[in-house]
Parts: C-alpha cells; structure tokens; sequence
C-alpha cells in the first residue's frame, strides 16, 4: 500500500488504515486516538503487517486508546491522504465507497456544528 500525505509517500504493508478527525468510531473504539477535530489536520493510524491473533489481541487496547505504541503501528497527520493499493476496498463510517485509490481532504470549517453554552 502506499500512503501520500500532504505530498509524502509511505509505502509497505497494511493490514488496516483508519483515517479520523476525531478519536473515536465504531462504538468507542478510540482507534484514532488523539485526534481532535478542530486542528485542521487528518490522522492516520496504520497497523502494518500483522497476524489475525495479533490484531484480535489489539482489540482492548484500541477501546482505550493504549493500542499507539505498538510495534506495528505508524501515526500519520496531514491535510490531504491518498490510499493506493490493488484490490482494497475503502469503507467510511462502515459504508463502501469503492476500490483504491481515494483521497480525503480535511477542510476546516467546511461542517458547522452547535454546541450549547456550557453552564
């Protein structure tokens, strides 16, 4: 697989690639620990080469957010992510949305959100 951000490319295998402007998805799983959606930046989190146990054994640590030091794991930020590899098929938010390659940009300011005032 290889991974451009913001013009740099990494290269290697990839057992997943989660992309996220904030930290949590799929029912509090913090794979994307850290991230904060206000900084106008992408994170990518990538768990490279792996065996199935290994990645199963992650499971706990990705619900907390403890998963980052891991060995196989590289972090990545950047405002522009392309993904390129032959025969994947990229999901947002559990949805398909079709073979690589695909790229995702991070526009601030592009969503408005409401947030009461706090009391």
């Amino acid at each position: 697989m290889t991974i451009t951000v913001d013009g740099s490319a990494w290269t290697g295998p990839a057992t997943l690639v989660a992309i996220g402007n904030t930290r949590q998805y799929g029912g509090g799983y913090r794979m994307v620990e850290g991230a904060t959606p206000d900084d106008g930046l992408l994170d990518v989190i990538i768990i490279g080469k792996v065996r199935r146990a290994e990645l199963v054994r992650m499971l706990p640590k990705v619900k907390s957010g403890r998963h980052l030091g891991h060995r196989a794991l590289t972090r990545l930020q950047g405002k522009e992510i392309s993904l390129v590899a032959a025969g994947v098929v990229a999901y947002a938010d559990g949805e398909r949305m079709g073979p690589l390659p695909i790229t995702a940009e991070c526009v601030p300011g592009a969503v408005r959100i409401w947030t009461p005032e706090p009391t």
